[in-house]
């Protein structure tokens, strides 16, 4: 099966009915459509990718790691959202003279004592607005904070996190990342995928070469 949406529940679907599934890359399959792009088309070139012999293949997740991987994905939109809202707060309030630094503890603590302040310069309207956006951050606040207490309690009672934690090299990060994708059991190109982590190990450049070193610990 072509490795896309919704493809993990139809996976472990004919799993259950005897079924063996493995996943294959949509990039690996693009190069086999021949024509216009529709079903029946896409149908010929996903059975004729997996007949390379360099294809490679994705293992279908357990709905364990489903919901570390799902755990592990929904803090990246409430980051953006709350730096978005920190972003908008600190701009507003500099065009009533209220001046914020860049950093979000101090947006956090400055706040309220703004919003208290009788003797500045923001109207009854922009107090709202302003209390409004502080109530959005502090609820962004709580629910990654939430997100996070769930993902630990679910990586707390795996055993390959567990011992992924013992190797060195292997933080938070990482090992929920791998946990979340990959089985424990099967070889994989660490390497490459630390990369499509976005963690790639540190390069050092000497001339025209270029050499990998160690992985910051995350």
């Amino acid at each position: 099966m072509e490795a896309c949406y919704s493809s993990n529940y139809w996976g472990r679907h004919f799993q259950e009915l005897g079924h063996t599934v493995d996943l294959i890359p949509p990039h690996q399959i693009k190069p086999f459509v021949v024509g216009n792009k529709n079903d029946h088309n896409d149908a010929i070139a996903i059975a004729e990718a997996p007949r390379r012999p360099k294809a490679t293949f994705v293992r279908v997740k357990t709905l364990e790691q489903q919901d570390i991987q799902s755990l592990d994905r929904i803090p990246d939109r409430l980051l953006k959202s709350r730096t978005a809202v920190v972003n908008q707060l600190r701009g507003l309030l500099a065009e009533y003279g209220a001046i914020l630094e860049k950093t979000i503890n101090a947006v956090r603590k400055e706040i309220p004592a703004i919003l208290e302040d009788p003797d500045n310069r923001l109207t009854s309207t922009a107090r709202e607005f302003v209390h409004s956006l502080h109530q959005e951050l502090m609820r962004t606040d709580r629910q990654v904070k939430s997100n996070e207490e769930k993902t630990n309690q679910l990586l707390s009672q795996n055993d390959d996190y567990i011992r992924l934690r013992t190797i060195p090299g292997i933080g938070l990060i990482v090992g929920r990342g791998l946990i979340g994708s990959i089985f424990l059991r099967h070889l994989i190109k660490i390497g490459a995928y630390l990369f499509s982590l976005s963690l790639p190990p540190i390069q050092f450049r000497f001339s025209i070469n270029t050499a990998l070193a160690y992985i910051r610990l995350l």
